[in-house]
């Protein structure tokens, strides 16, 4: 028998004075209808989840979803009678609310920027585009010495290490 649940994640996270929300909504059939990220400034993550709680019912309500059940990380206690809200933590809401966020302060410094996860750009006399998911690097230490990985791409792992 087919589920008739609508499911979604929802996460926030804060860094550099900046709050931000992540999140996704599926249908029952488990297509998705809403994936976002928005930076939501100098507010608590309470508030930072309430406007992702916000977001994510406005896309249900439009599509008629009844009651989804909804997966809220950091735990914090929420009651919705427009949805099931339970307290968990999803990988994928996680890393779209913290890819609209600041890298943090020791990256900044190394002149690394994400642009979105997996993608970075490293800043220096020019700046150099780094796919850590292609393990890649537009750099010339990468590009003639194919052989090593070049220090773009060291760093911009370790970004992601430290922020996954």
């Amino acid at each position: 028998m087919r589920s008739h649940t609508w499911t979604g994640a929802l996460a926030a996270h804060a860094r550099g004075g900046s709050a931000a929300f992540g999140g996704w909504l599926r249908t029952p059939s488990g297509v998705l209808v809403w994936r976002s990220a928005e930076r939501v400034g100098d507010v608590t993550l309470r508030q930072a989840v309430d406007r992702g709680v916000s977001a994510l019912l406005r896309v249900g309500l439009a599509h008629r979803a009844s009651a989804p059940q909804v997966a809220i990380w950091p735990e914090m206690p929420l009651r919705s009678g427009k949805a099931l809200i339970q307290q968990a933590e999803d990988a994928e809401a996680v890393a779209l609310a913290e890819s609209v966020l600041p890298p943090p302060p020791e990256f900044a410094a190394a002149g690394i920027e994400m642009i979105e996860p997996g993608h970075y750009i490293a800043h220096e006399s020019k700046d150099y585009q780094v796919w850590t998911r292609l393990g890649v690097c537009s750099c010339p230490a990468f590009t003639f010495g194919a052989t090593r990985t070049c220090n773009h791409l060291k760093a911009a792992r370790a970004v992601e290490r430290h922020v996954g």
